[in-house]
């Protein structure tokens, strides 16, 4: 049990990634996200915005016709 825990402690630590690679990694998140949460909310938006206007205009036409 004890040389278990001091053949534990002799391993090499895992190499650090390098700052670049990181930083690449972080643009690559961020990007993914930003055009993740266009991809959601610009369809959303054109389309609530096309069904606000159509029953807009109905109404308003319902409106002048009664």
């Amino acid at each position: 049990m004890i040389f278990a825990l001091v053949k534990i402690g002799d391993r090499p630590f895992p190499p650090e990634p390098s700052p670049q690679n990181l930083t690449w990694q972080l643009l690559l998140i961020g990007f993914g996200l930003v055009n993740g949460m266009a991809l959601v909310f610009i369809p959303l938006g054109m389309y609530g915005s096309v069904f606000f206007t159509i029953i807009w205009l109905l109404f308003y036409f319902f409106l002048c016709f009664f």
